[in-house]
């Protein structure tokens, strides 16, 4: 058997037994007359492929009698695994000789277990597994349930961009499903040579570094080319689906809450913007998209101490609440303490299992609503940030606080909490997964020149 292979790990395992050459009969079967005729290298006897007496593989002195020190036949289980380039890599290869615990003298005792331990693959290669007998005299060996245990890499499918988004080093895992969302989150299109990237509003060409369609928001920005890609800021910046940076204004009053969006091309980056005048505070917040998974979602918002080891340091909260990691609160009869140490695996393991208690509770209070993925998403953060409980008060009723804007009846504290409230309304929203900062001192004071520049330039047209 002869097996391509890449990153995996692989386990081979052969049960074996043989009969005992002392054992009285007559060796006139049709299996009998075939040992024999191995033994004297009878012309037309085929063996792996070629005649007999000639070598049946073509990797000259990796046979013969082997090195085992069994009392048994010499009949093994052999794995041989090779490179790219077919050199022999003696580390991983190995064999495992039949002892005499698989002598068969009559009493039938049970088949011999010939196993290999787990050879660890790292690159891709060749294994070549084989079984023989080569005995100098003929001795009946019956090999019986051979299996093979091929357990591939976790990683399916690696991609390495330029800048632009073409791909280079990338590696797919062999029989795996192709993942074709890939740059930026974007789908891949490969049929019929094609090459392209799908973003919302428009295809990207990642060899050539620019879209085919012409910008939708062309007429607003006569300054640069409507084919750019991320108005060529390719590593600052992303491209957002096609269009420019979004802004979202917020105005609260006494009975609704006004949430306006628009696209502009701010001094800031390539992100979202948000202006906020609540109870009167004007506030600016501003965040680059966030990759990934809800896990990545809440790790952004959630405050930890880290030393310069990378270990995880217990801490008071903002309230004051002793606590440790990812926000993992420190319950009565736990081992941690403000001041303990803890390591990242162990700091992501109290998130997994914090999150998990935490994602049934909310969907105990949200069973009988209909929410997408998105929106399930911000749900389930706010009820990680204040607690499962809060959902009680989620409704659909169009009343002030009623479907997004659930979010918004939580704001009393710091920006570090209107922050993530904000975020958990756009991502509710709007779908769009986004990091936000508090804008102060100069980053403010640029912002705030440009939208009245904006406000100024309006009332110009009018």
């Amino acid at each position: 058997m002869i097996i391509y292979a890449q990153s995996n790990n692989r386990k081979d395992k052969i049960y074996v037994k043989y009969l005992d050459p002392n054992t009285s009969g007559t060796p006139g079967t049709p299996f009998a007359q075939l040992i024999s005729n191995l033994a004297n290298n009878t012309a037309g006897v085929v063996i792996d492929g070629v005649t007999a007496g000639s070598d049946p593989m073509q990797f000259a002195g990796l046979l013969g009698y082997g090195s085992g020190n069994s009392t048994g036949p010499k009949a093994y289980l052999t794995v041989l695994v090779f490179d790219q380039n077919y050199q022999l890599q003696q580390n991983l290869s190995t064999f495992r000789q039949v002892t005499s615990a698989a002598k068969e003298t009559g009493t039938n005792i049970p088949h011999q277990l010939l196993k290999t331990n787990q050879i660890t693959i790292e690159k891709p290669g060749y294994v070549y597994i084989y079984l023989s007998n080569e005995n100098a005299t003929p001795v009946e060996v019956f090999f019986d349930d051979f299996k093979v245990t091929h357990t591939n890499t976790p990683i399916v499918q690696k991609d390495d961009y330029y800048p632009f988004g073409m791909t280079f080093n990338s590696y797919a895992r062999p029989s795996s499903i192709s993942q074709n969302w890939k740059f930026q989150g974007q789908e891949h299109i490969d049929d019929f040579g094609l090459n392209w990237d799908s973003f919302k509003w428009r295809n990207h060409q990642p060899d050539l570094g620019r879209f085919f369609n012409v910008d939708p928001l062309a007429d607003k920005y006569s300054y640069q080319s409507p084919y750019n890609f991320s108005e060529n800021q390719v590593v600052a910046h992303r491209e957002l689906e096609g269009l420019e940076k979004i802004h979202f204004q917020y105005v609260f009053n006494e009975s609704q809450i006004s949430i306006k969006k628009s696209s502009i091309n701010g001094p800031l980056g390539n992100g979202v913007l948000v202006s906020s005048n609540h109870g009167g505070n004007v506030s600016y917040y501003y965040g680059e998209n966030i990759q990934g998974s809800l896990t990545a979602f809440k790790k952004a918002y959630e405050g930890h101490n880290i030393d310069s080891e990378g270990n995880h340091i217990g801490y008071n909260d903002h309230l004051g609440n002793p606590t440790i990691g990812y926000g993992h609160l420190i319950k009565e009869g736990e081992s941690f303490k403000v001041g303990s140490k803890i390591s990242e695996e162990e700091a992501q393991g109290l998130f997994e299992s914090d999150s998990k208690w935490i994602i049934e509770k909310a969907n105990s209070y949200l069973s009988g609503y209909e929410l997408n993925e998105n929106q399930k998403y911000a749900l389930y953060d706010a009820s990680f940030n204040m607690g499962p409980g809060k959902l009680k008060q989620y409704t659909v009723d169009n009343s002030k606080y009623s479907h997004g804007n659930f979010f918004l009846k939580f704001m009393a504290g710091g920006d570090g909490l209107k922050k993530r409230r904000y975020a958990e309304n756009i991502l509710y929203n709007e779908g769009i997964s986004v990091h936000l900062d508090v804008l102060r001192g100069k980053s403010m004071q640029k912002i705030v020149s440009y939208l009245n520049s904006l406000i100024n330039n309006e009332e110009d047209e009018k």
